[in-house]
């Protein structure tokens, strides 16, 4: 046990500000240290973000290109068989008919 008889008031004042000190430059650090991670967090998550990004908008390029050639292949094969194609869709929008009248 520490004899407090015998420790001078102003000693224990320097002590107390000395801790006081202590503890704000500790805070201080701290705050360093957490705004260090927080800034490079945001760097890594919006790294991230464009990279998804990036992907999400070459995979759209590359369907809508495939799309576009099913199209054009679509309206060629209509070109050169248009009887064939109109029976069909004749053939389809009877099926859509009978299964629609079909649920009532």
């Amino acid at each position: 046990m520490i004899d407090t008889s015998k420790t001078d008031p102003n000693d224990i004042a320097a002590d107390i500000s000395a801790l006081r000190k202590d503890i704000v430059h500790l805070t201080e650090t701290v705050t360093r240290v957490l705004a260090h991670q927080v800034d490079g967090a945001v760097e890594q998550a919006t790294s991230s973000a464009n990279a998804y990004m990036k992907a999400g908008t070459e995979q759209l390029k590359e369907v809508k290109g495939q799309f576009e050639a099913a199209a054009s292949d679509i309206e060629k094969k209509i070109e050169h068989n248009p009887l064939a194609s109109m029976a069909i869709a004749a053939g389809i929008g009877l099926l859509i008919g009978i299964s629609v009248n079909g649920k009532r």
